[in-house]
């Protein structure tokens, strides 16, 4: 899912020499790679110091350019996590040289994989949910959770023929159940991530699960993170029962109703979306979203028997 970032050559050269700094190094001393994972044009990149062996994760983004907020506020929010162990380490943030930056410290892990009888996944369903749990009331200050849509602006003519016309004979239940969501998402007072996917995650050689990419985190239902599992379980190859059935001990205590809402809105936004054009240096972001766009039809047909 490689989105097209600045190289650290590209990087401008206080930038540069801030980073080796924080690992007691010089620009020339230290190797960058650069991350292509994720859907937001900015650097990522894994740079070591040759001579020490020290590592850190350095993203940057110029500061004029439209997700430099959500860089802030990601730091913000990790800088807040209550110190346990999904909890990624910010080393530093700021603005330099017309960009804006944090240094996180590097994890050393493997993304989990969701393929069916993967170990993984009960290890990363059980981290995820004890994750919510502790976050439940939200210990930050943070805005209510976006809600996606799509629905009531889907016609008959945008299925019609495509993989998704199974929704047609459905597109006014689905829209009642997109407002259903609408209504309610607002009302979840923990802090969620908001955007747990494979590319987020990553295993510690001891198992512990460190969720890195806090950008998007909001206020919502305590759930949500555990449930956003379902569509990336799909699209490695679970069915939809299969995704539900193992999920379905983590997700016991939640409102079943209201989790087929908010899949049900999902699937509308990134039906919605995957048509558009890509975003500038981001080209695989519509493929993407047509594949989570399938899974997450397979799960609302599973979960409303349509």
């Amino acid at each position: 899912m490689p989105a097209l970032r600045p190289t650290w050559s590209e990087l401008p050269t206080g930038l540069r020499t801030h980073a080796a700094r924080l690992l007691d190094a010089d620009a020339e001393a230290v190797e960058a790679d650069s991350q292509d994972g994720g859907f937001t044009p900015g650097a990522a990149l894994r740079i070591l110091h040759t001579a020490s062996g020290r590592r850190l994760f350095l993203k940057a983004i110029p500061a004029d350019h439209p997700l430099a907020d959500a860089y802030d506020r990601e730091a913000s929010t990790i800088e807040r996590l209550p110190r346990q162990g999904f909890r990624p380490d910010l080393i530093w943030a700021g603005h330099l040289d017309g960009w804006t930056a944090m240094a996180i410290a590097d994890v050393e892990g493997r993304h989990p994989d969701l393929s069916p009888s993967s170990p993984d996944i009960p290890a990363v369903a059980a981290a995820i949910s004890a994750m919510s749990a502790s976050l439940d009331p939200s210990p930050l200050d943070a805005a209510p959770v976006a809600v996606p849509s799509g629905w009531r602006s889907l016609t008959e003519a945008d299925l019609d023929g495509t993989e998704q016309a199974w929704a047609i004979p459905h597109l006014a239940a689905l829209a009642d159940l997109e407002d259903r969501w609408a209504e309610r998402a607002a009302s979840g007072k923990a802090l969620v991530h908001n955007d747990i996917r494979p590319d987020n995650l990553l295993i510690r050689d001891n198992g512990a699960v460190v969720v890195v990419d806090w950008a998007q985190a909001r206020c919502g239902f305590p759930w949500r993170d555990t449930y956003s599992l379902a569509p990336h379980l799909v699209m490695a190859g679970h069915t939809a029962a299969t995704a539900e059935n193992v999920l379905a001990g983590p997700l016991a205590d939640a409102d079943a109703d209201l989790v087929t809402a908010n899949i049900v809105a999902l699937g509308g936004y990134l039906i919605r979306s995957a048509p558009y054009p890509a975003p500038p240096n981001v080209p695989h972001l519509r493929p993407y979203q047509a594949r989570a766009a399938r899974a997450a039809s397979a799960l609302i047909r599973h979960r409303t028997g349509w």
